[in-house]
């Protein structure tokens, strides 16, 4: 389970206890979202790419089924029904595990991180042109995101430049 599904299944955490776990079933519905998307006129689909989902222990062997649901979806918005752009987010809610180590002040969590990232950009980066790091860092602290002596979890996140250069 990544930490958001444990804030998730924390009693309390989420209005009438619900957990998301089915939602809208994105996981198997994709083609039909996909095809609602298109039909709005959007031209670009973000989402988040699940690292517990790929690699269900944070490292080591990851999990073939996670990586062919992504490679299906990012297939289905390049696809000649849809030409849909892409747009993934790869580091959201990690795992809390042996792999978690001391949160991202420990070398092991940015090494673990490397190694899953490398692997997305193998297998899904001739694909996905628009690829982003971190999502929602504010919400990861919220949901639990802290190393093992409690500390909360702090990033700093530098804006880039606007066209004007501000």
């Amino acid at each position: 389970m990544s930490i958001w599904d444990t804030f998730a299944h924390t009693p309390g955490n989420i209005s009438n206890d619900d957990s998301g776990d089915v939602a809208n079933d994105h996981y198997h519905r994709y083609a039909e979202d996909v095809a609602l998307m298109k039909s709005t006129g959007v031209n670009a689909y973000r989402f988040s790419i699940s690292w517990p989902r790929i690699f269900p222990e944070g490292t080591g062997e990851p999990n073939r089924k996670g990586l062919d649901f992504y490679s299906g979806l990012v297939d289905s918005l390049r696809g000649p029904a849809s030409s849909l752009s892409p747009r993934s987010t790869i580091g959201i809610f990690p795992r809390r595990s042996r792999t978690w180590f001391d949160g991202w002040q420990s070398a092991d969590t940015a090494k673990a991180f490397g190694e899953y990232a490398g692997y997305l950009a193998e297998r899904l980066g001739d694909r996905i042109k628009h690829i982003f790091t971190l999502n929602e860092r504010r919400s990861g602290r919220r949901a639990g995101a802290t190393s093992r002596s409690g500390r909360q979890l702090q990033l700093r996140v530098r804006r880039a430049p606007d066209q004007r250069g501000n």
